[in-house]
């Protein structure tokens, strides 16, 4: 049971509760029934494990009843907001939310100005008591993301992990550079898995990620496109410090544009990768190592983001 939605008709093994005071409360009443599926300092989630009794059900019905029209409510109160929202972005702020729609990326910056136009730190109405003002802006960045990315289904919870999700966004951004199209269809094969939606959101982020971080494409590329034992392994060390450590991970694949005898299309894909990477943390122009700069355009892509963070030191 998900905290957006009436699931009355759906209460099961497997259905879901997301904590909060009532949902705890069930959840300590009914312990026998339930497991913790999931928890983190911002998240809990209980689901039941086991056939719920006549009495578990009903508790279930009264809250689930409780909640919906609350959630009506709310929702109605962020589609207003969001649709105004965005009825005001340019083109420019809509393509940076196509490609960054998690709330996070926007808490200082489209966050803020919601949260100080709208008035969300004044009194709210009663259906908002208990919401805080920076996770209500933070709903509404995630509605107005939904407007803008087809397929972002803001009445699920597992789009809602997905796209909200920064890991899963850096790795889309990747995985569009790399193949031209974004991982639609990956998404879309795990929506309606049985289990969790936030598992389902985690085992749709591996496989991107395993579309993008490849080590074994990159070493059969390399040999078929005469990258030296030395330079790949140097480029694979590079990679593996550096993702072991870091979420915006970097693709093996960037290491191809040390080959002079890539055709035009794989060039083009590695170009992309590449400035993709390099977009998210340009300190990679200055790091990565200097065989990538065999081709013009890849060198003349990283020149450029060198001299951008000289400017950027010397006006400090």
């Amino acid at each position: 049971m998900d905290s957006r939605k009436s699931n009355i008709s759906n209460i099961g093994v497997g259905r879901q509760l997301c904590a909060n005071e009532a949902t705890t409360a069930i959840y300590k009443k009914y312990e026998s029934y339930f497991k913790v599926d999931y928890e983190d300092e911002w998240l809990k989630i209980y689901t039941i494990i086991r056939e719920p009794s006549p009495e578990l059900i009903a508790e279930l019905k009264a809250y689930d009843e409780k909640i919906a029209e609350k959630n009506r409510r709310v929702k109605e109160y962020i589609d207003t907001i969001a649709k105004d929202v965005f009825d005001n972005l340019d083109d420019e702020a809509k393509e940076y939310i196509f490609d960054h729609p998690n709330s996070t990326a926007h808490h200082f910056g489209m966050g803020m100005g919601i949260r100080n136009q709208y008035g969300l730190w004044k009194e709210q109405p009663s259906f908002l008591k208990g919401v805080h003002p920076d996770d209500l802006s933070a709903e509404i960045v995630e509605r107005v993301a939904s407007y803008i990315i087809p397929n972002y289904d803001f009445d699920s919870l597992y789009y809602r992990f997905l796209y909200d999700d920064f890991v899963f966004n850096h790795l889309r951004r990747l995985f569009h550079a790399f193949y031209g199209y974004y991982p639609d269809e990956i998404i879309e094969k795990y929506e309606n898995e049985p289990d969790s939606d936030f598992n389902a959101a985690e085992r749709a982020c591996d496989e991107v990620r395993n579309a993008v971080i490849n080590k074994d494409r990159f070493e059969t590329m390399c040999k078929e496109y005469g990258i030296s034992d030395q330079n790949r392994d140097e480029l694979i060390r590079y990679v593996d410090q550096y993702n072991k450590k870091s979420w915006d991970v970097i693709p093996y694949d960037i290491g191809l544009l040390g080959s002079s005898s890539l055709d035009d299309d794989l060039r083009q894909r590695c170009l992309r990768l590449l400035q993709a990477v390099l977009d998210q943390h340009s300190q990679h122009a200055e790091d990565l190592p200097v065989f990538l700069a065999a081709q013009q355009d890849a060198m003349l892509i990283m020149e450029s983001k060198r001299r951008k963070r000289k400017r950027k030191k010397t006006q400090r």
